[in-house]
């Protein structure tokens, strides 16, 4: 683990300087929960905060208690309870589509 993340640190993490902002167009379609620990040193909260500026439509979660681990329980708690909401969404989308595509096997009669 530690190599890859030298590896990482080493390449910029593979991202030029603020490439996140300067293409933040082409992502603000995509729903975004941002989730940050209040106490965070490693990536100070401003950050989080701007990032959810930028992107406008982002929903940001800062979680008092919590410095920069996910594995912090306030920040583990928010994002379980994302990912329930996404799950329900999802099988929503799925009863629909699947309703919606059954429906449209089933053939009319026009004449009556």
């Amino acid at each position: 683990m530690a190599k890859i993340e030298t590896h990482f640190f080493y390449n910029d993490f593979f991202i030029e300087e603020n490439q996140i902002f300067k293409n933040i167009d082409s992502i603000k379609n995509i729903p975004c929960h941002i989730v940050h620990g209040r106490y965070d040193i490693v990536c100070p909260f401003d950050q989080a905060y701007d990032l959810h500026a930028a992107y406008g439509t982002s929903v940001i979660h800062e979680i008092r208690d919590a410095g920069h681990s996910l594995l912090e329980e306030g920040i583990t708690k928010k994002i379980l309870e994302i990912y329930k909401m996404i799950k329900n969404l999802l099988l929503k989308l799925t009863f629909f589509s699947l309703c919606i595509g059954s429906c449209s096997l089933v053939q009319r009669d026009n004449h009556s």
